[in-house]
């Protein structure tokens, strides 16, 4: 190994264990939602920074070796909506995303692993950073999801005419959806911009996933977002503005403005 490529192997061993830090510091072990934000923004930064450069993934000449798979869980016997929002979070982070109800998983040589959760887990596979970074904003938006929707339940529960699974999953709904348009539309955005060669980045990344994706050979049941429902208009609405509410902005992100 040349001085350089060795130089490039410790920026990133650097980098991954800077994001497995920040990646412990979520609302779930105890700390601030101000913490978990700026935890979010420093990941983004750091990835913006120090993450792999063009010339970089064009020199990796073995995808399945460069790639990784990540676990989250997201329900016992029935999945958290976050599930909806994670094609578009994939999509975001060049990742590749599916999830299994009996608590089984791929690992990064596409032999199946039993999760100790023994639930339903979501699963991200692309290069490591990524997909770290995948499996935080999972977490993050999830909480985001709990929050917004218990605001919305404390208001309106006395007044509402649905059932509380009923407007819990139309506002849901509602919320992820738009998440997934303004994430979606980001990353589109992002994809077409001429700073950093960052088309080409993406155009990169997407090779040596799905490269790296079918040598592996991983075939599971892919996530896909859930249908719009209508059987309570109002909970999707406001599910619905819940999400365009959410400030989605260098990798942070925060609830509750302008209400």
């Amino acid at each position: 190994m040349t001085p350089d490529n060795e130089t490039a192997q410790a920026r990133r061993s650097a980098l991954l264990d800077k994001i497995s830090a920040l990646l412990a510091k979520t609302q779930h072990n105890g700390c601030t939602e101000a913490e978990a934000l700026a935890a979010a923004e420093l990941a983004q930064k750091l990835m913006d920074k120090y993450g792999l450069s063009l010339a970089e993934l064009q020199e990796i000449s073995s995808p399945a070796d460069a790639c990784e798979v990540d676990v989250t869980p997201i329900g016992k016997r029935r999945a958290h909506e976050v599930l909806h929002l994670s094609p578009a979070i994939a999509f975001y982070t060049d990742t590749r995303s599916w999830y299994n109800r009996h608590g089984l998983f791929h690992d990064n040589k596409g032999k199946w692993r039993k999760h100790e959760h023994g639930g339903i887990i979501l699963s991200y596979f692309g290069l490591s950073s990524d997909v770290r970074v995948a499996t935080y904003l999972t977490n993050i938006f999830r909480s985001t999801l709990d929050t917004e929707w218990g605001a919305f339940w404390r208001r309106h529960s006395k007044t509402s005419t649905a059932s509380c699974r009923t407007a819990r999953a139309n506002f849901m709904c509602g919320m992820t959806y738009r998440i997934s348009e303004r994430l979606c539309d980001m990353k589109r955005a992002q994809s077409q911009a001429n700073e950093n060669n960052c088309r080409e980045v993406v155009l990169a990344k997407d090779r040596i996933v799905d490269q790296a994706y079918e040598a592996v050979g991983i075939k599971p049941r892919r996530s896909r977002r859930g249908q719009r429902m209508v059987a309570d208009e109002g909970a999707f609405e406001a599910g619905f503005a819940a999400g365009d509410r959410v400030s989605i902005a260098s990798g942070a992100l925060s609830g509750r403005k302008n209400e």
